[in-house]
């Protein structure tokens, strides 16, 4: 099948089950279509977990990725009985904070929200060699991120290539959307992680899928991004550095966050 018919059928087909749209994703052969980047080694991801009571965290594991056993529904870049490390990157230790609070605490991103008190679980990991990633961009360069500021280069290749770069284009703006969108439902879900299932199973192998964070409302945070890596590298090639703990009232815009708290826990 070709490029803009696999478009074209994301786009206006109506799909009944989530089957029906890795028939179509089967039908793409070439990964190339994709732009890719290095996450480089060093490089500190966050991730954020809403707790009632800090016992809850007793070792790594309770902060990193769900067991594959445990995820029964489709999520941003991961689907049922598989399982993906979720964090957030970003330029400085304050931006990716506010970035996992986004992520996790809807007070951050939901207006008129009631007032309530929050506990959060920050962990802190860093990469001990470079990530591979395709990368989900917006191709029109409206795209908040510097790093993902490389649209002129990866079209450049594509002509190389001999593609027709209107029709890849048309390609990565639905990608771009369907990673990007505020969802309601689970089934919203489905074309962006049946995707990164089928992207993170063809050859050359990736480390994972990165893209811009949604839940970052703060138009400051321009280059914070949401990166989800595949639990087999996770355990191999992430470091746990630290946990902080996050305790606040939310009561309204102004909310003060107060001094995190190191937690010790078992590695």
């Amino acid at each position: 099948m070709k490029i803009d018919e696999i478009t074209h059928l994301l786009n206006y087909r109506k799909f009944e089950f989530p089957d029906q749209i890795r028939e179509v994703f089967s039908s793409l052969k070439d990964v190339y279509l994709i732009p890719s980047l290095i996450l480089s080694q060093g490089t500190k991801l966050y991730r954020a977990r809403v707790i009632n009571n800090v016992e809850e965290i007793c070792k790594t594991s309770d902060l990193s990725y769900t067991p594959p056993c445990f995820n029964k529904s489709y999520k941003r870049a991961s689907t049922p009985n598989n399982t993906m490390f979720y964090g957030v990157s970003g330029d400085s230790h304050s931006d990716r904070i506010c970035g996992c609070l986004s992520e996790v605490c809807e007070c951050f991103r939901i207006p008129n929200m009631p007032n309530k008190h929050y506990k959060v679980v920050v962990g802190i990991w860093e990469s001990t060699k470079n990530f591979i990633l395709p990368q989900i961009i917006n191709p029109d360069g409206n795209n908040k991120s510097e790093t993902f500021g490389n649209i002129s280069e990866y079209l450049q290749h594509l002509y190389m290539l001999g593609y027709k770069a209107p029709e890849i284009m048309d390609f990565q703006r639905l990608l771009n959307y369907e990673f990007t969108k505020h969802v309601k439902t689970e089934k919203e879900y489905w074309i962006s992680a049946i995707f990164t299932e089928w992207l993170l199973s063809q050859k050359p192998s990736y480390d994972g899928v990165i893209y811009e964070s949604v839940q970052s409302v703060d138009s400051k945070l321009v280059n914070n991004h949401c990166v989800a890596i595949k639990p087999q590298v996770a355990d191999n090639y992430l470091q746990f550095q630290e946990a902080l703990l996050f305790e606040f009232d939310y009561v309204g815009p102004n909310v003060e966050i107060y001094k995190p708290k190191t937690i010790n826990i078992y590695t």
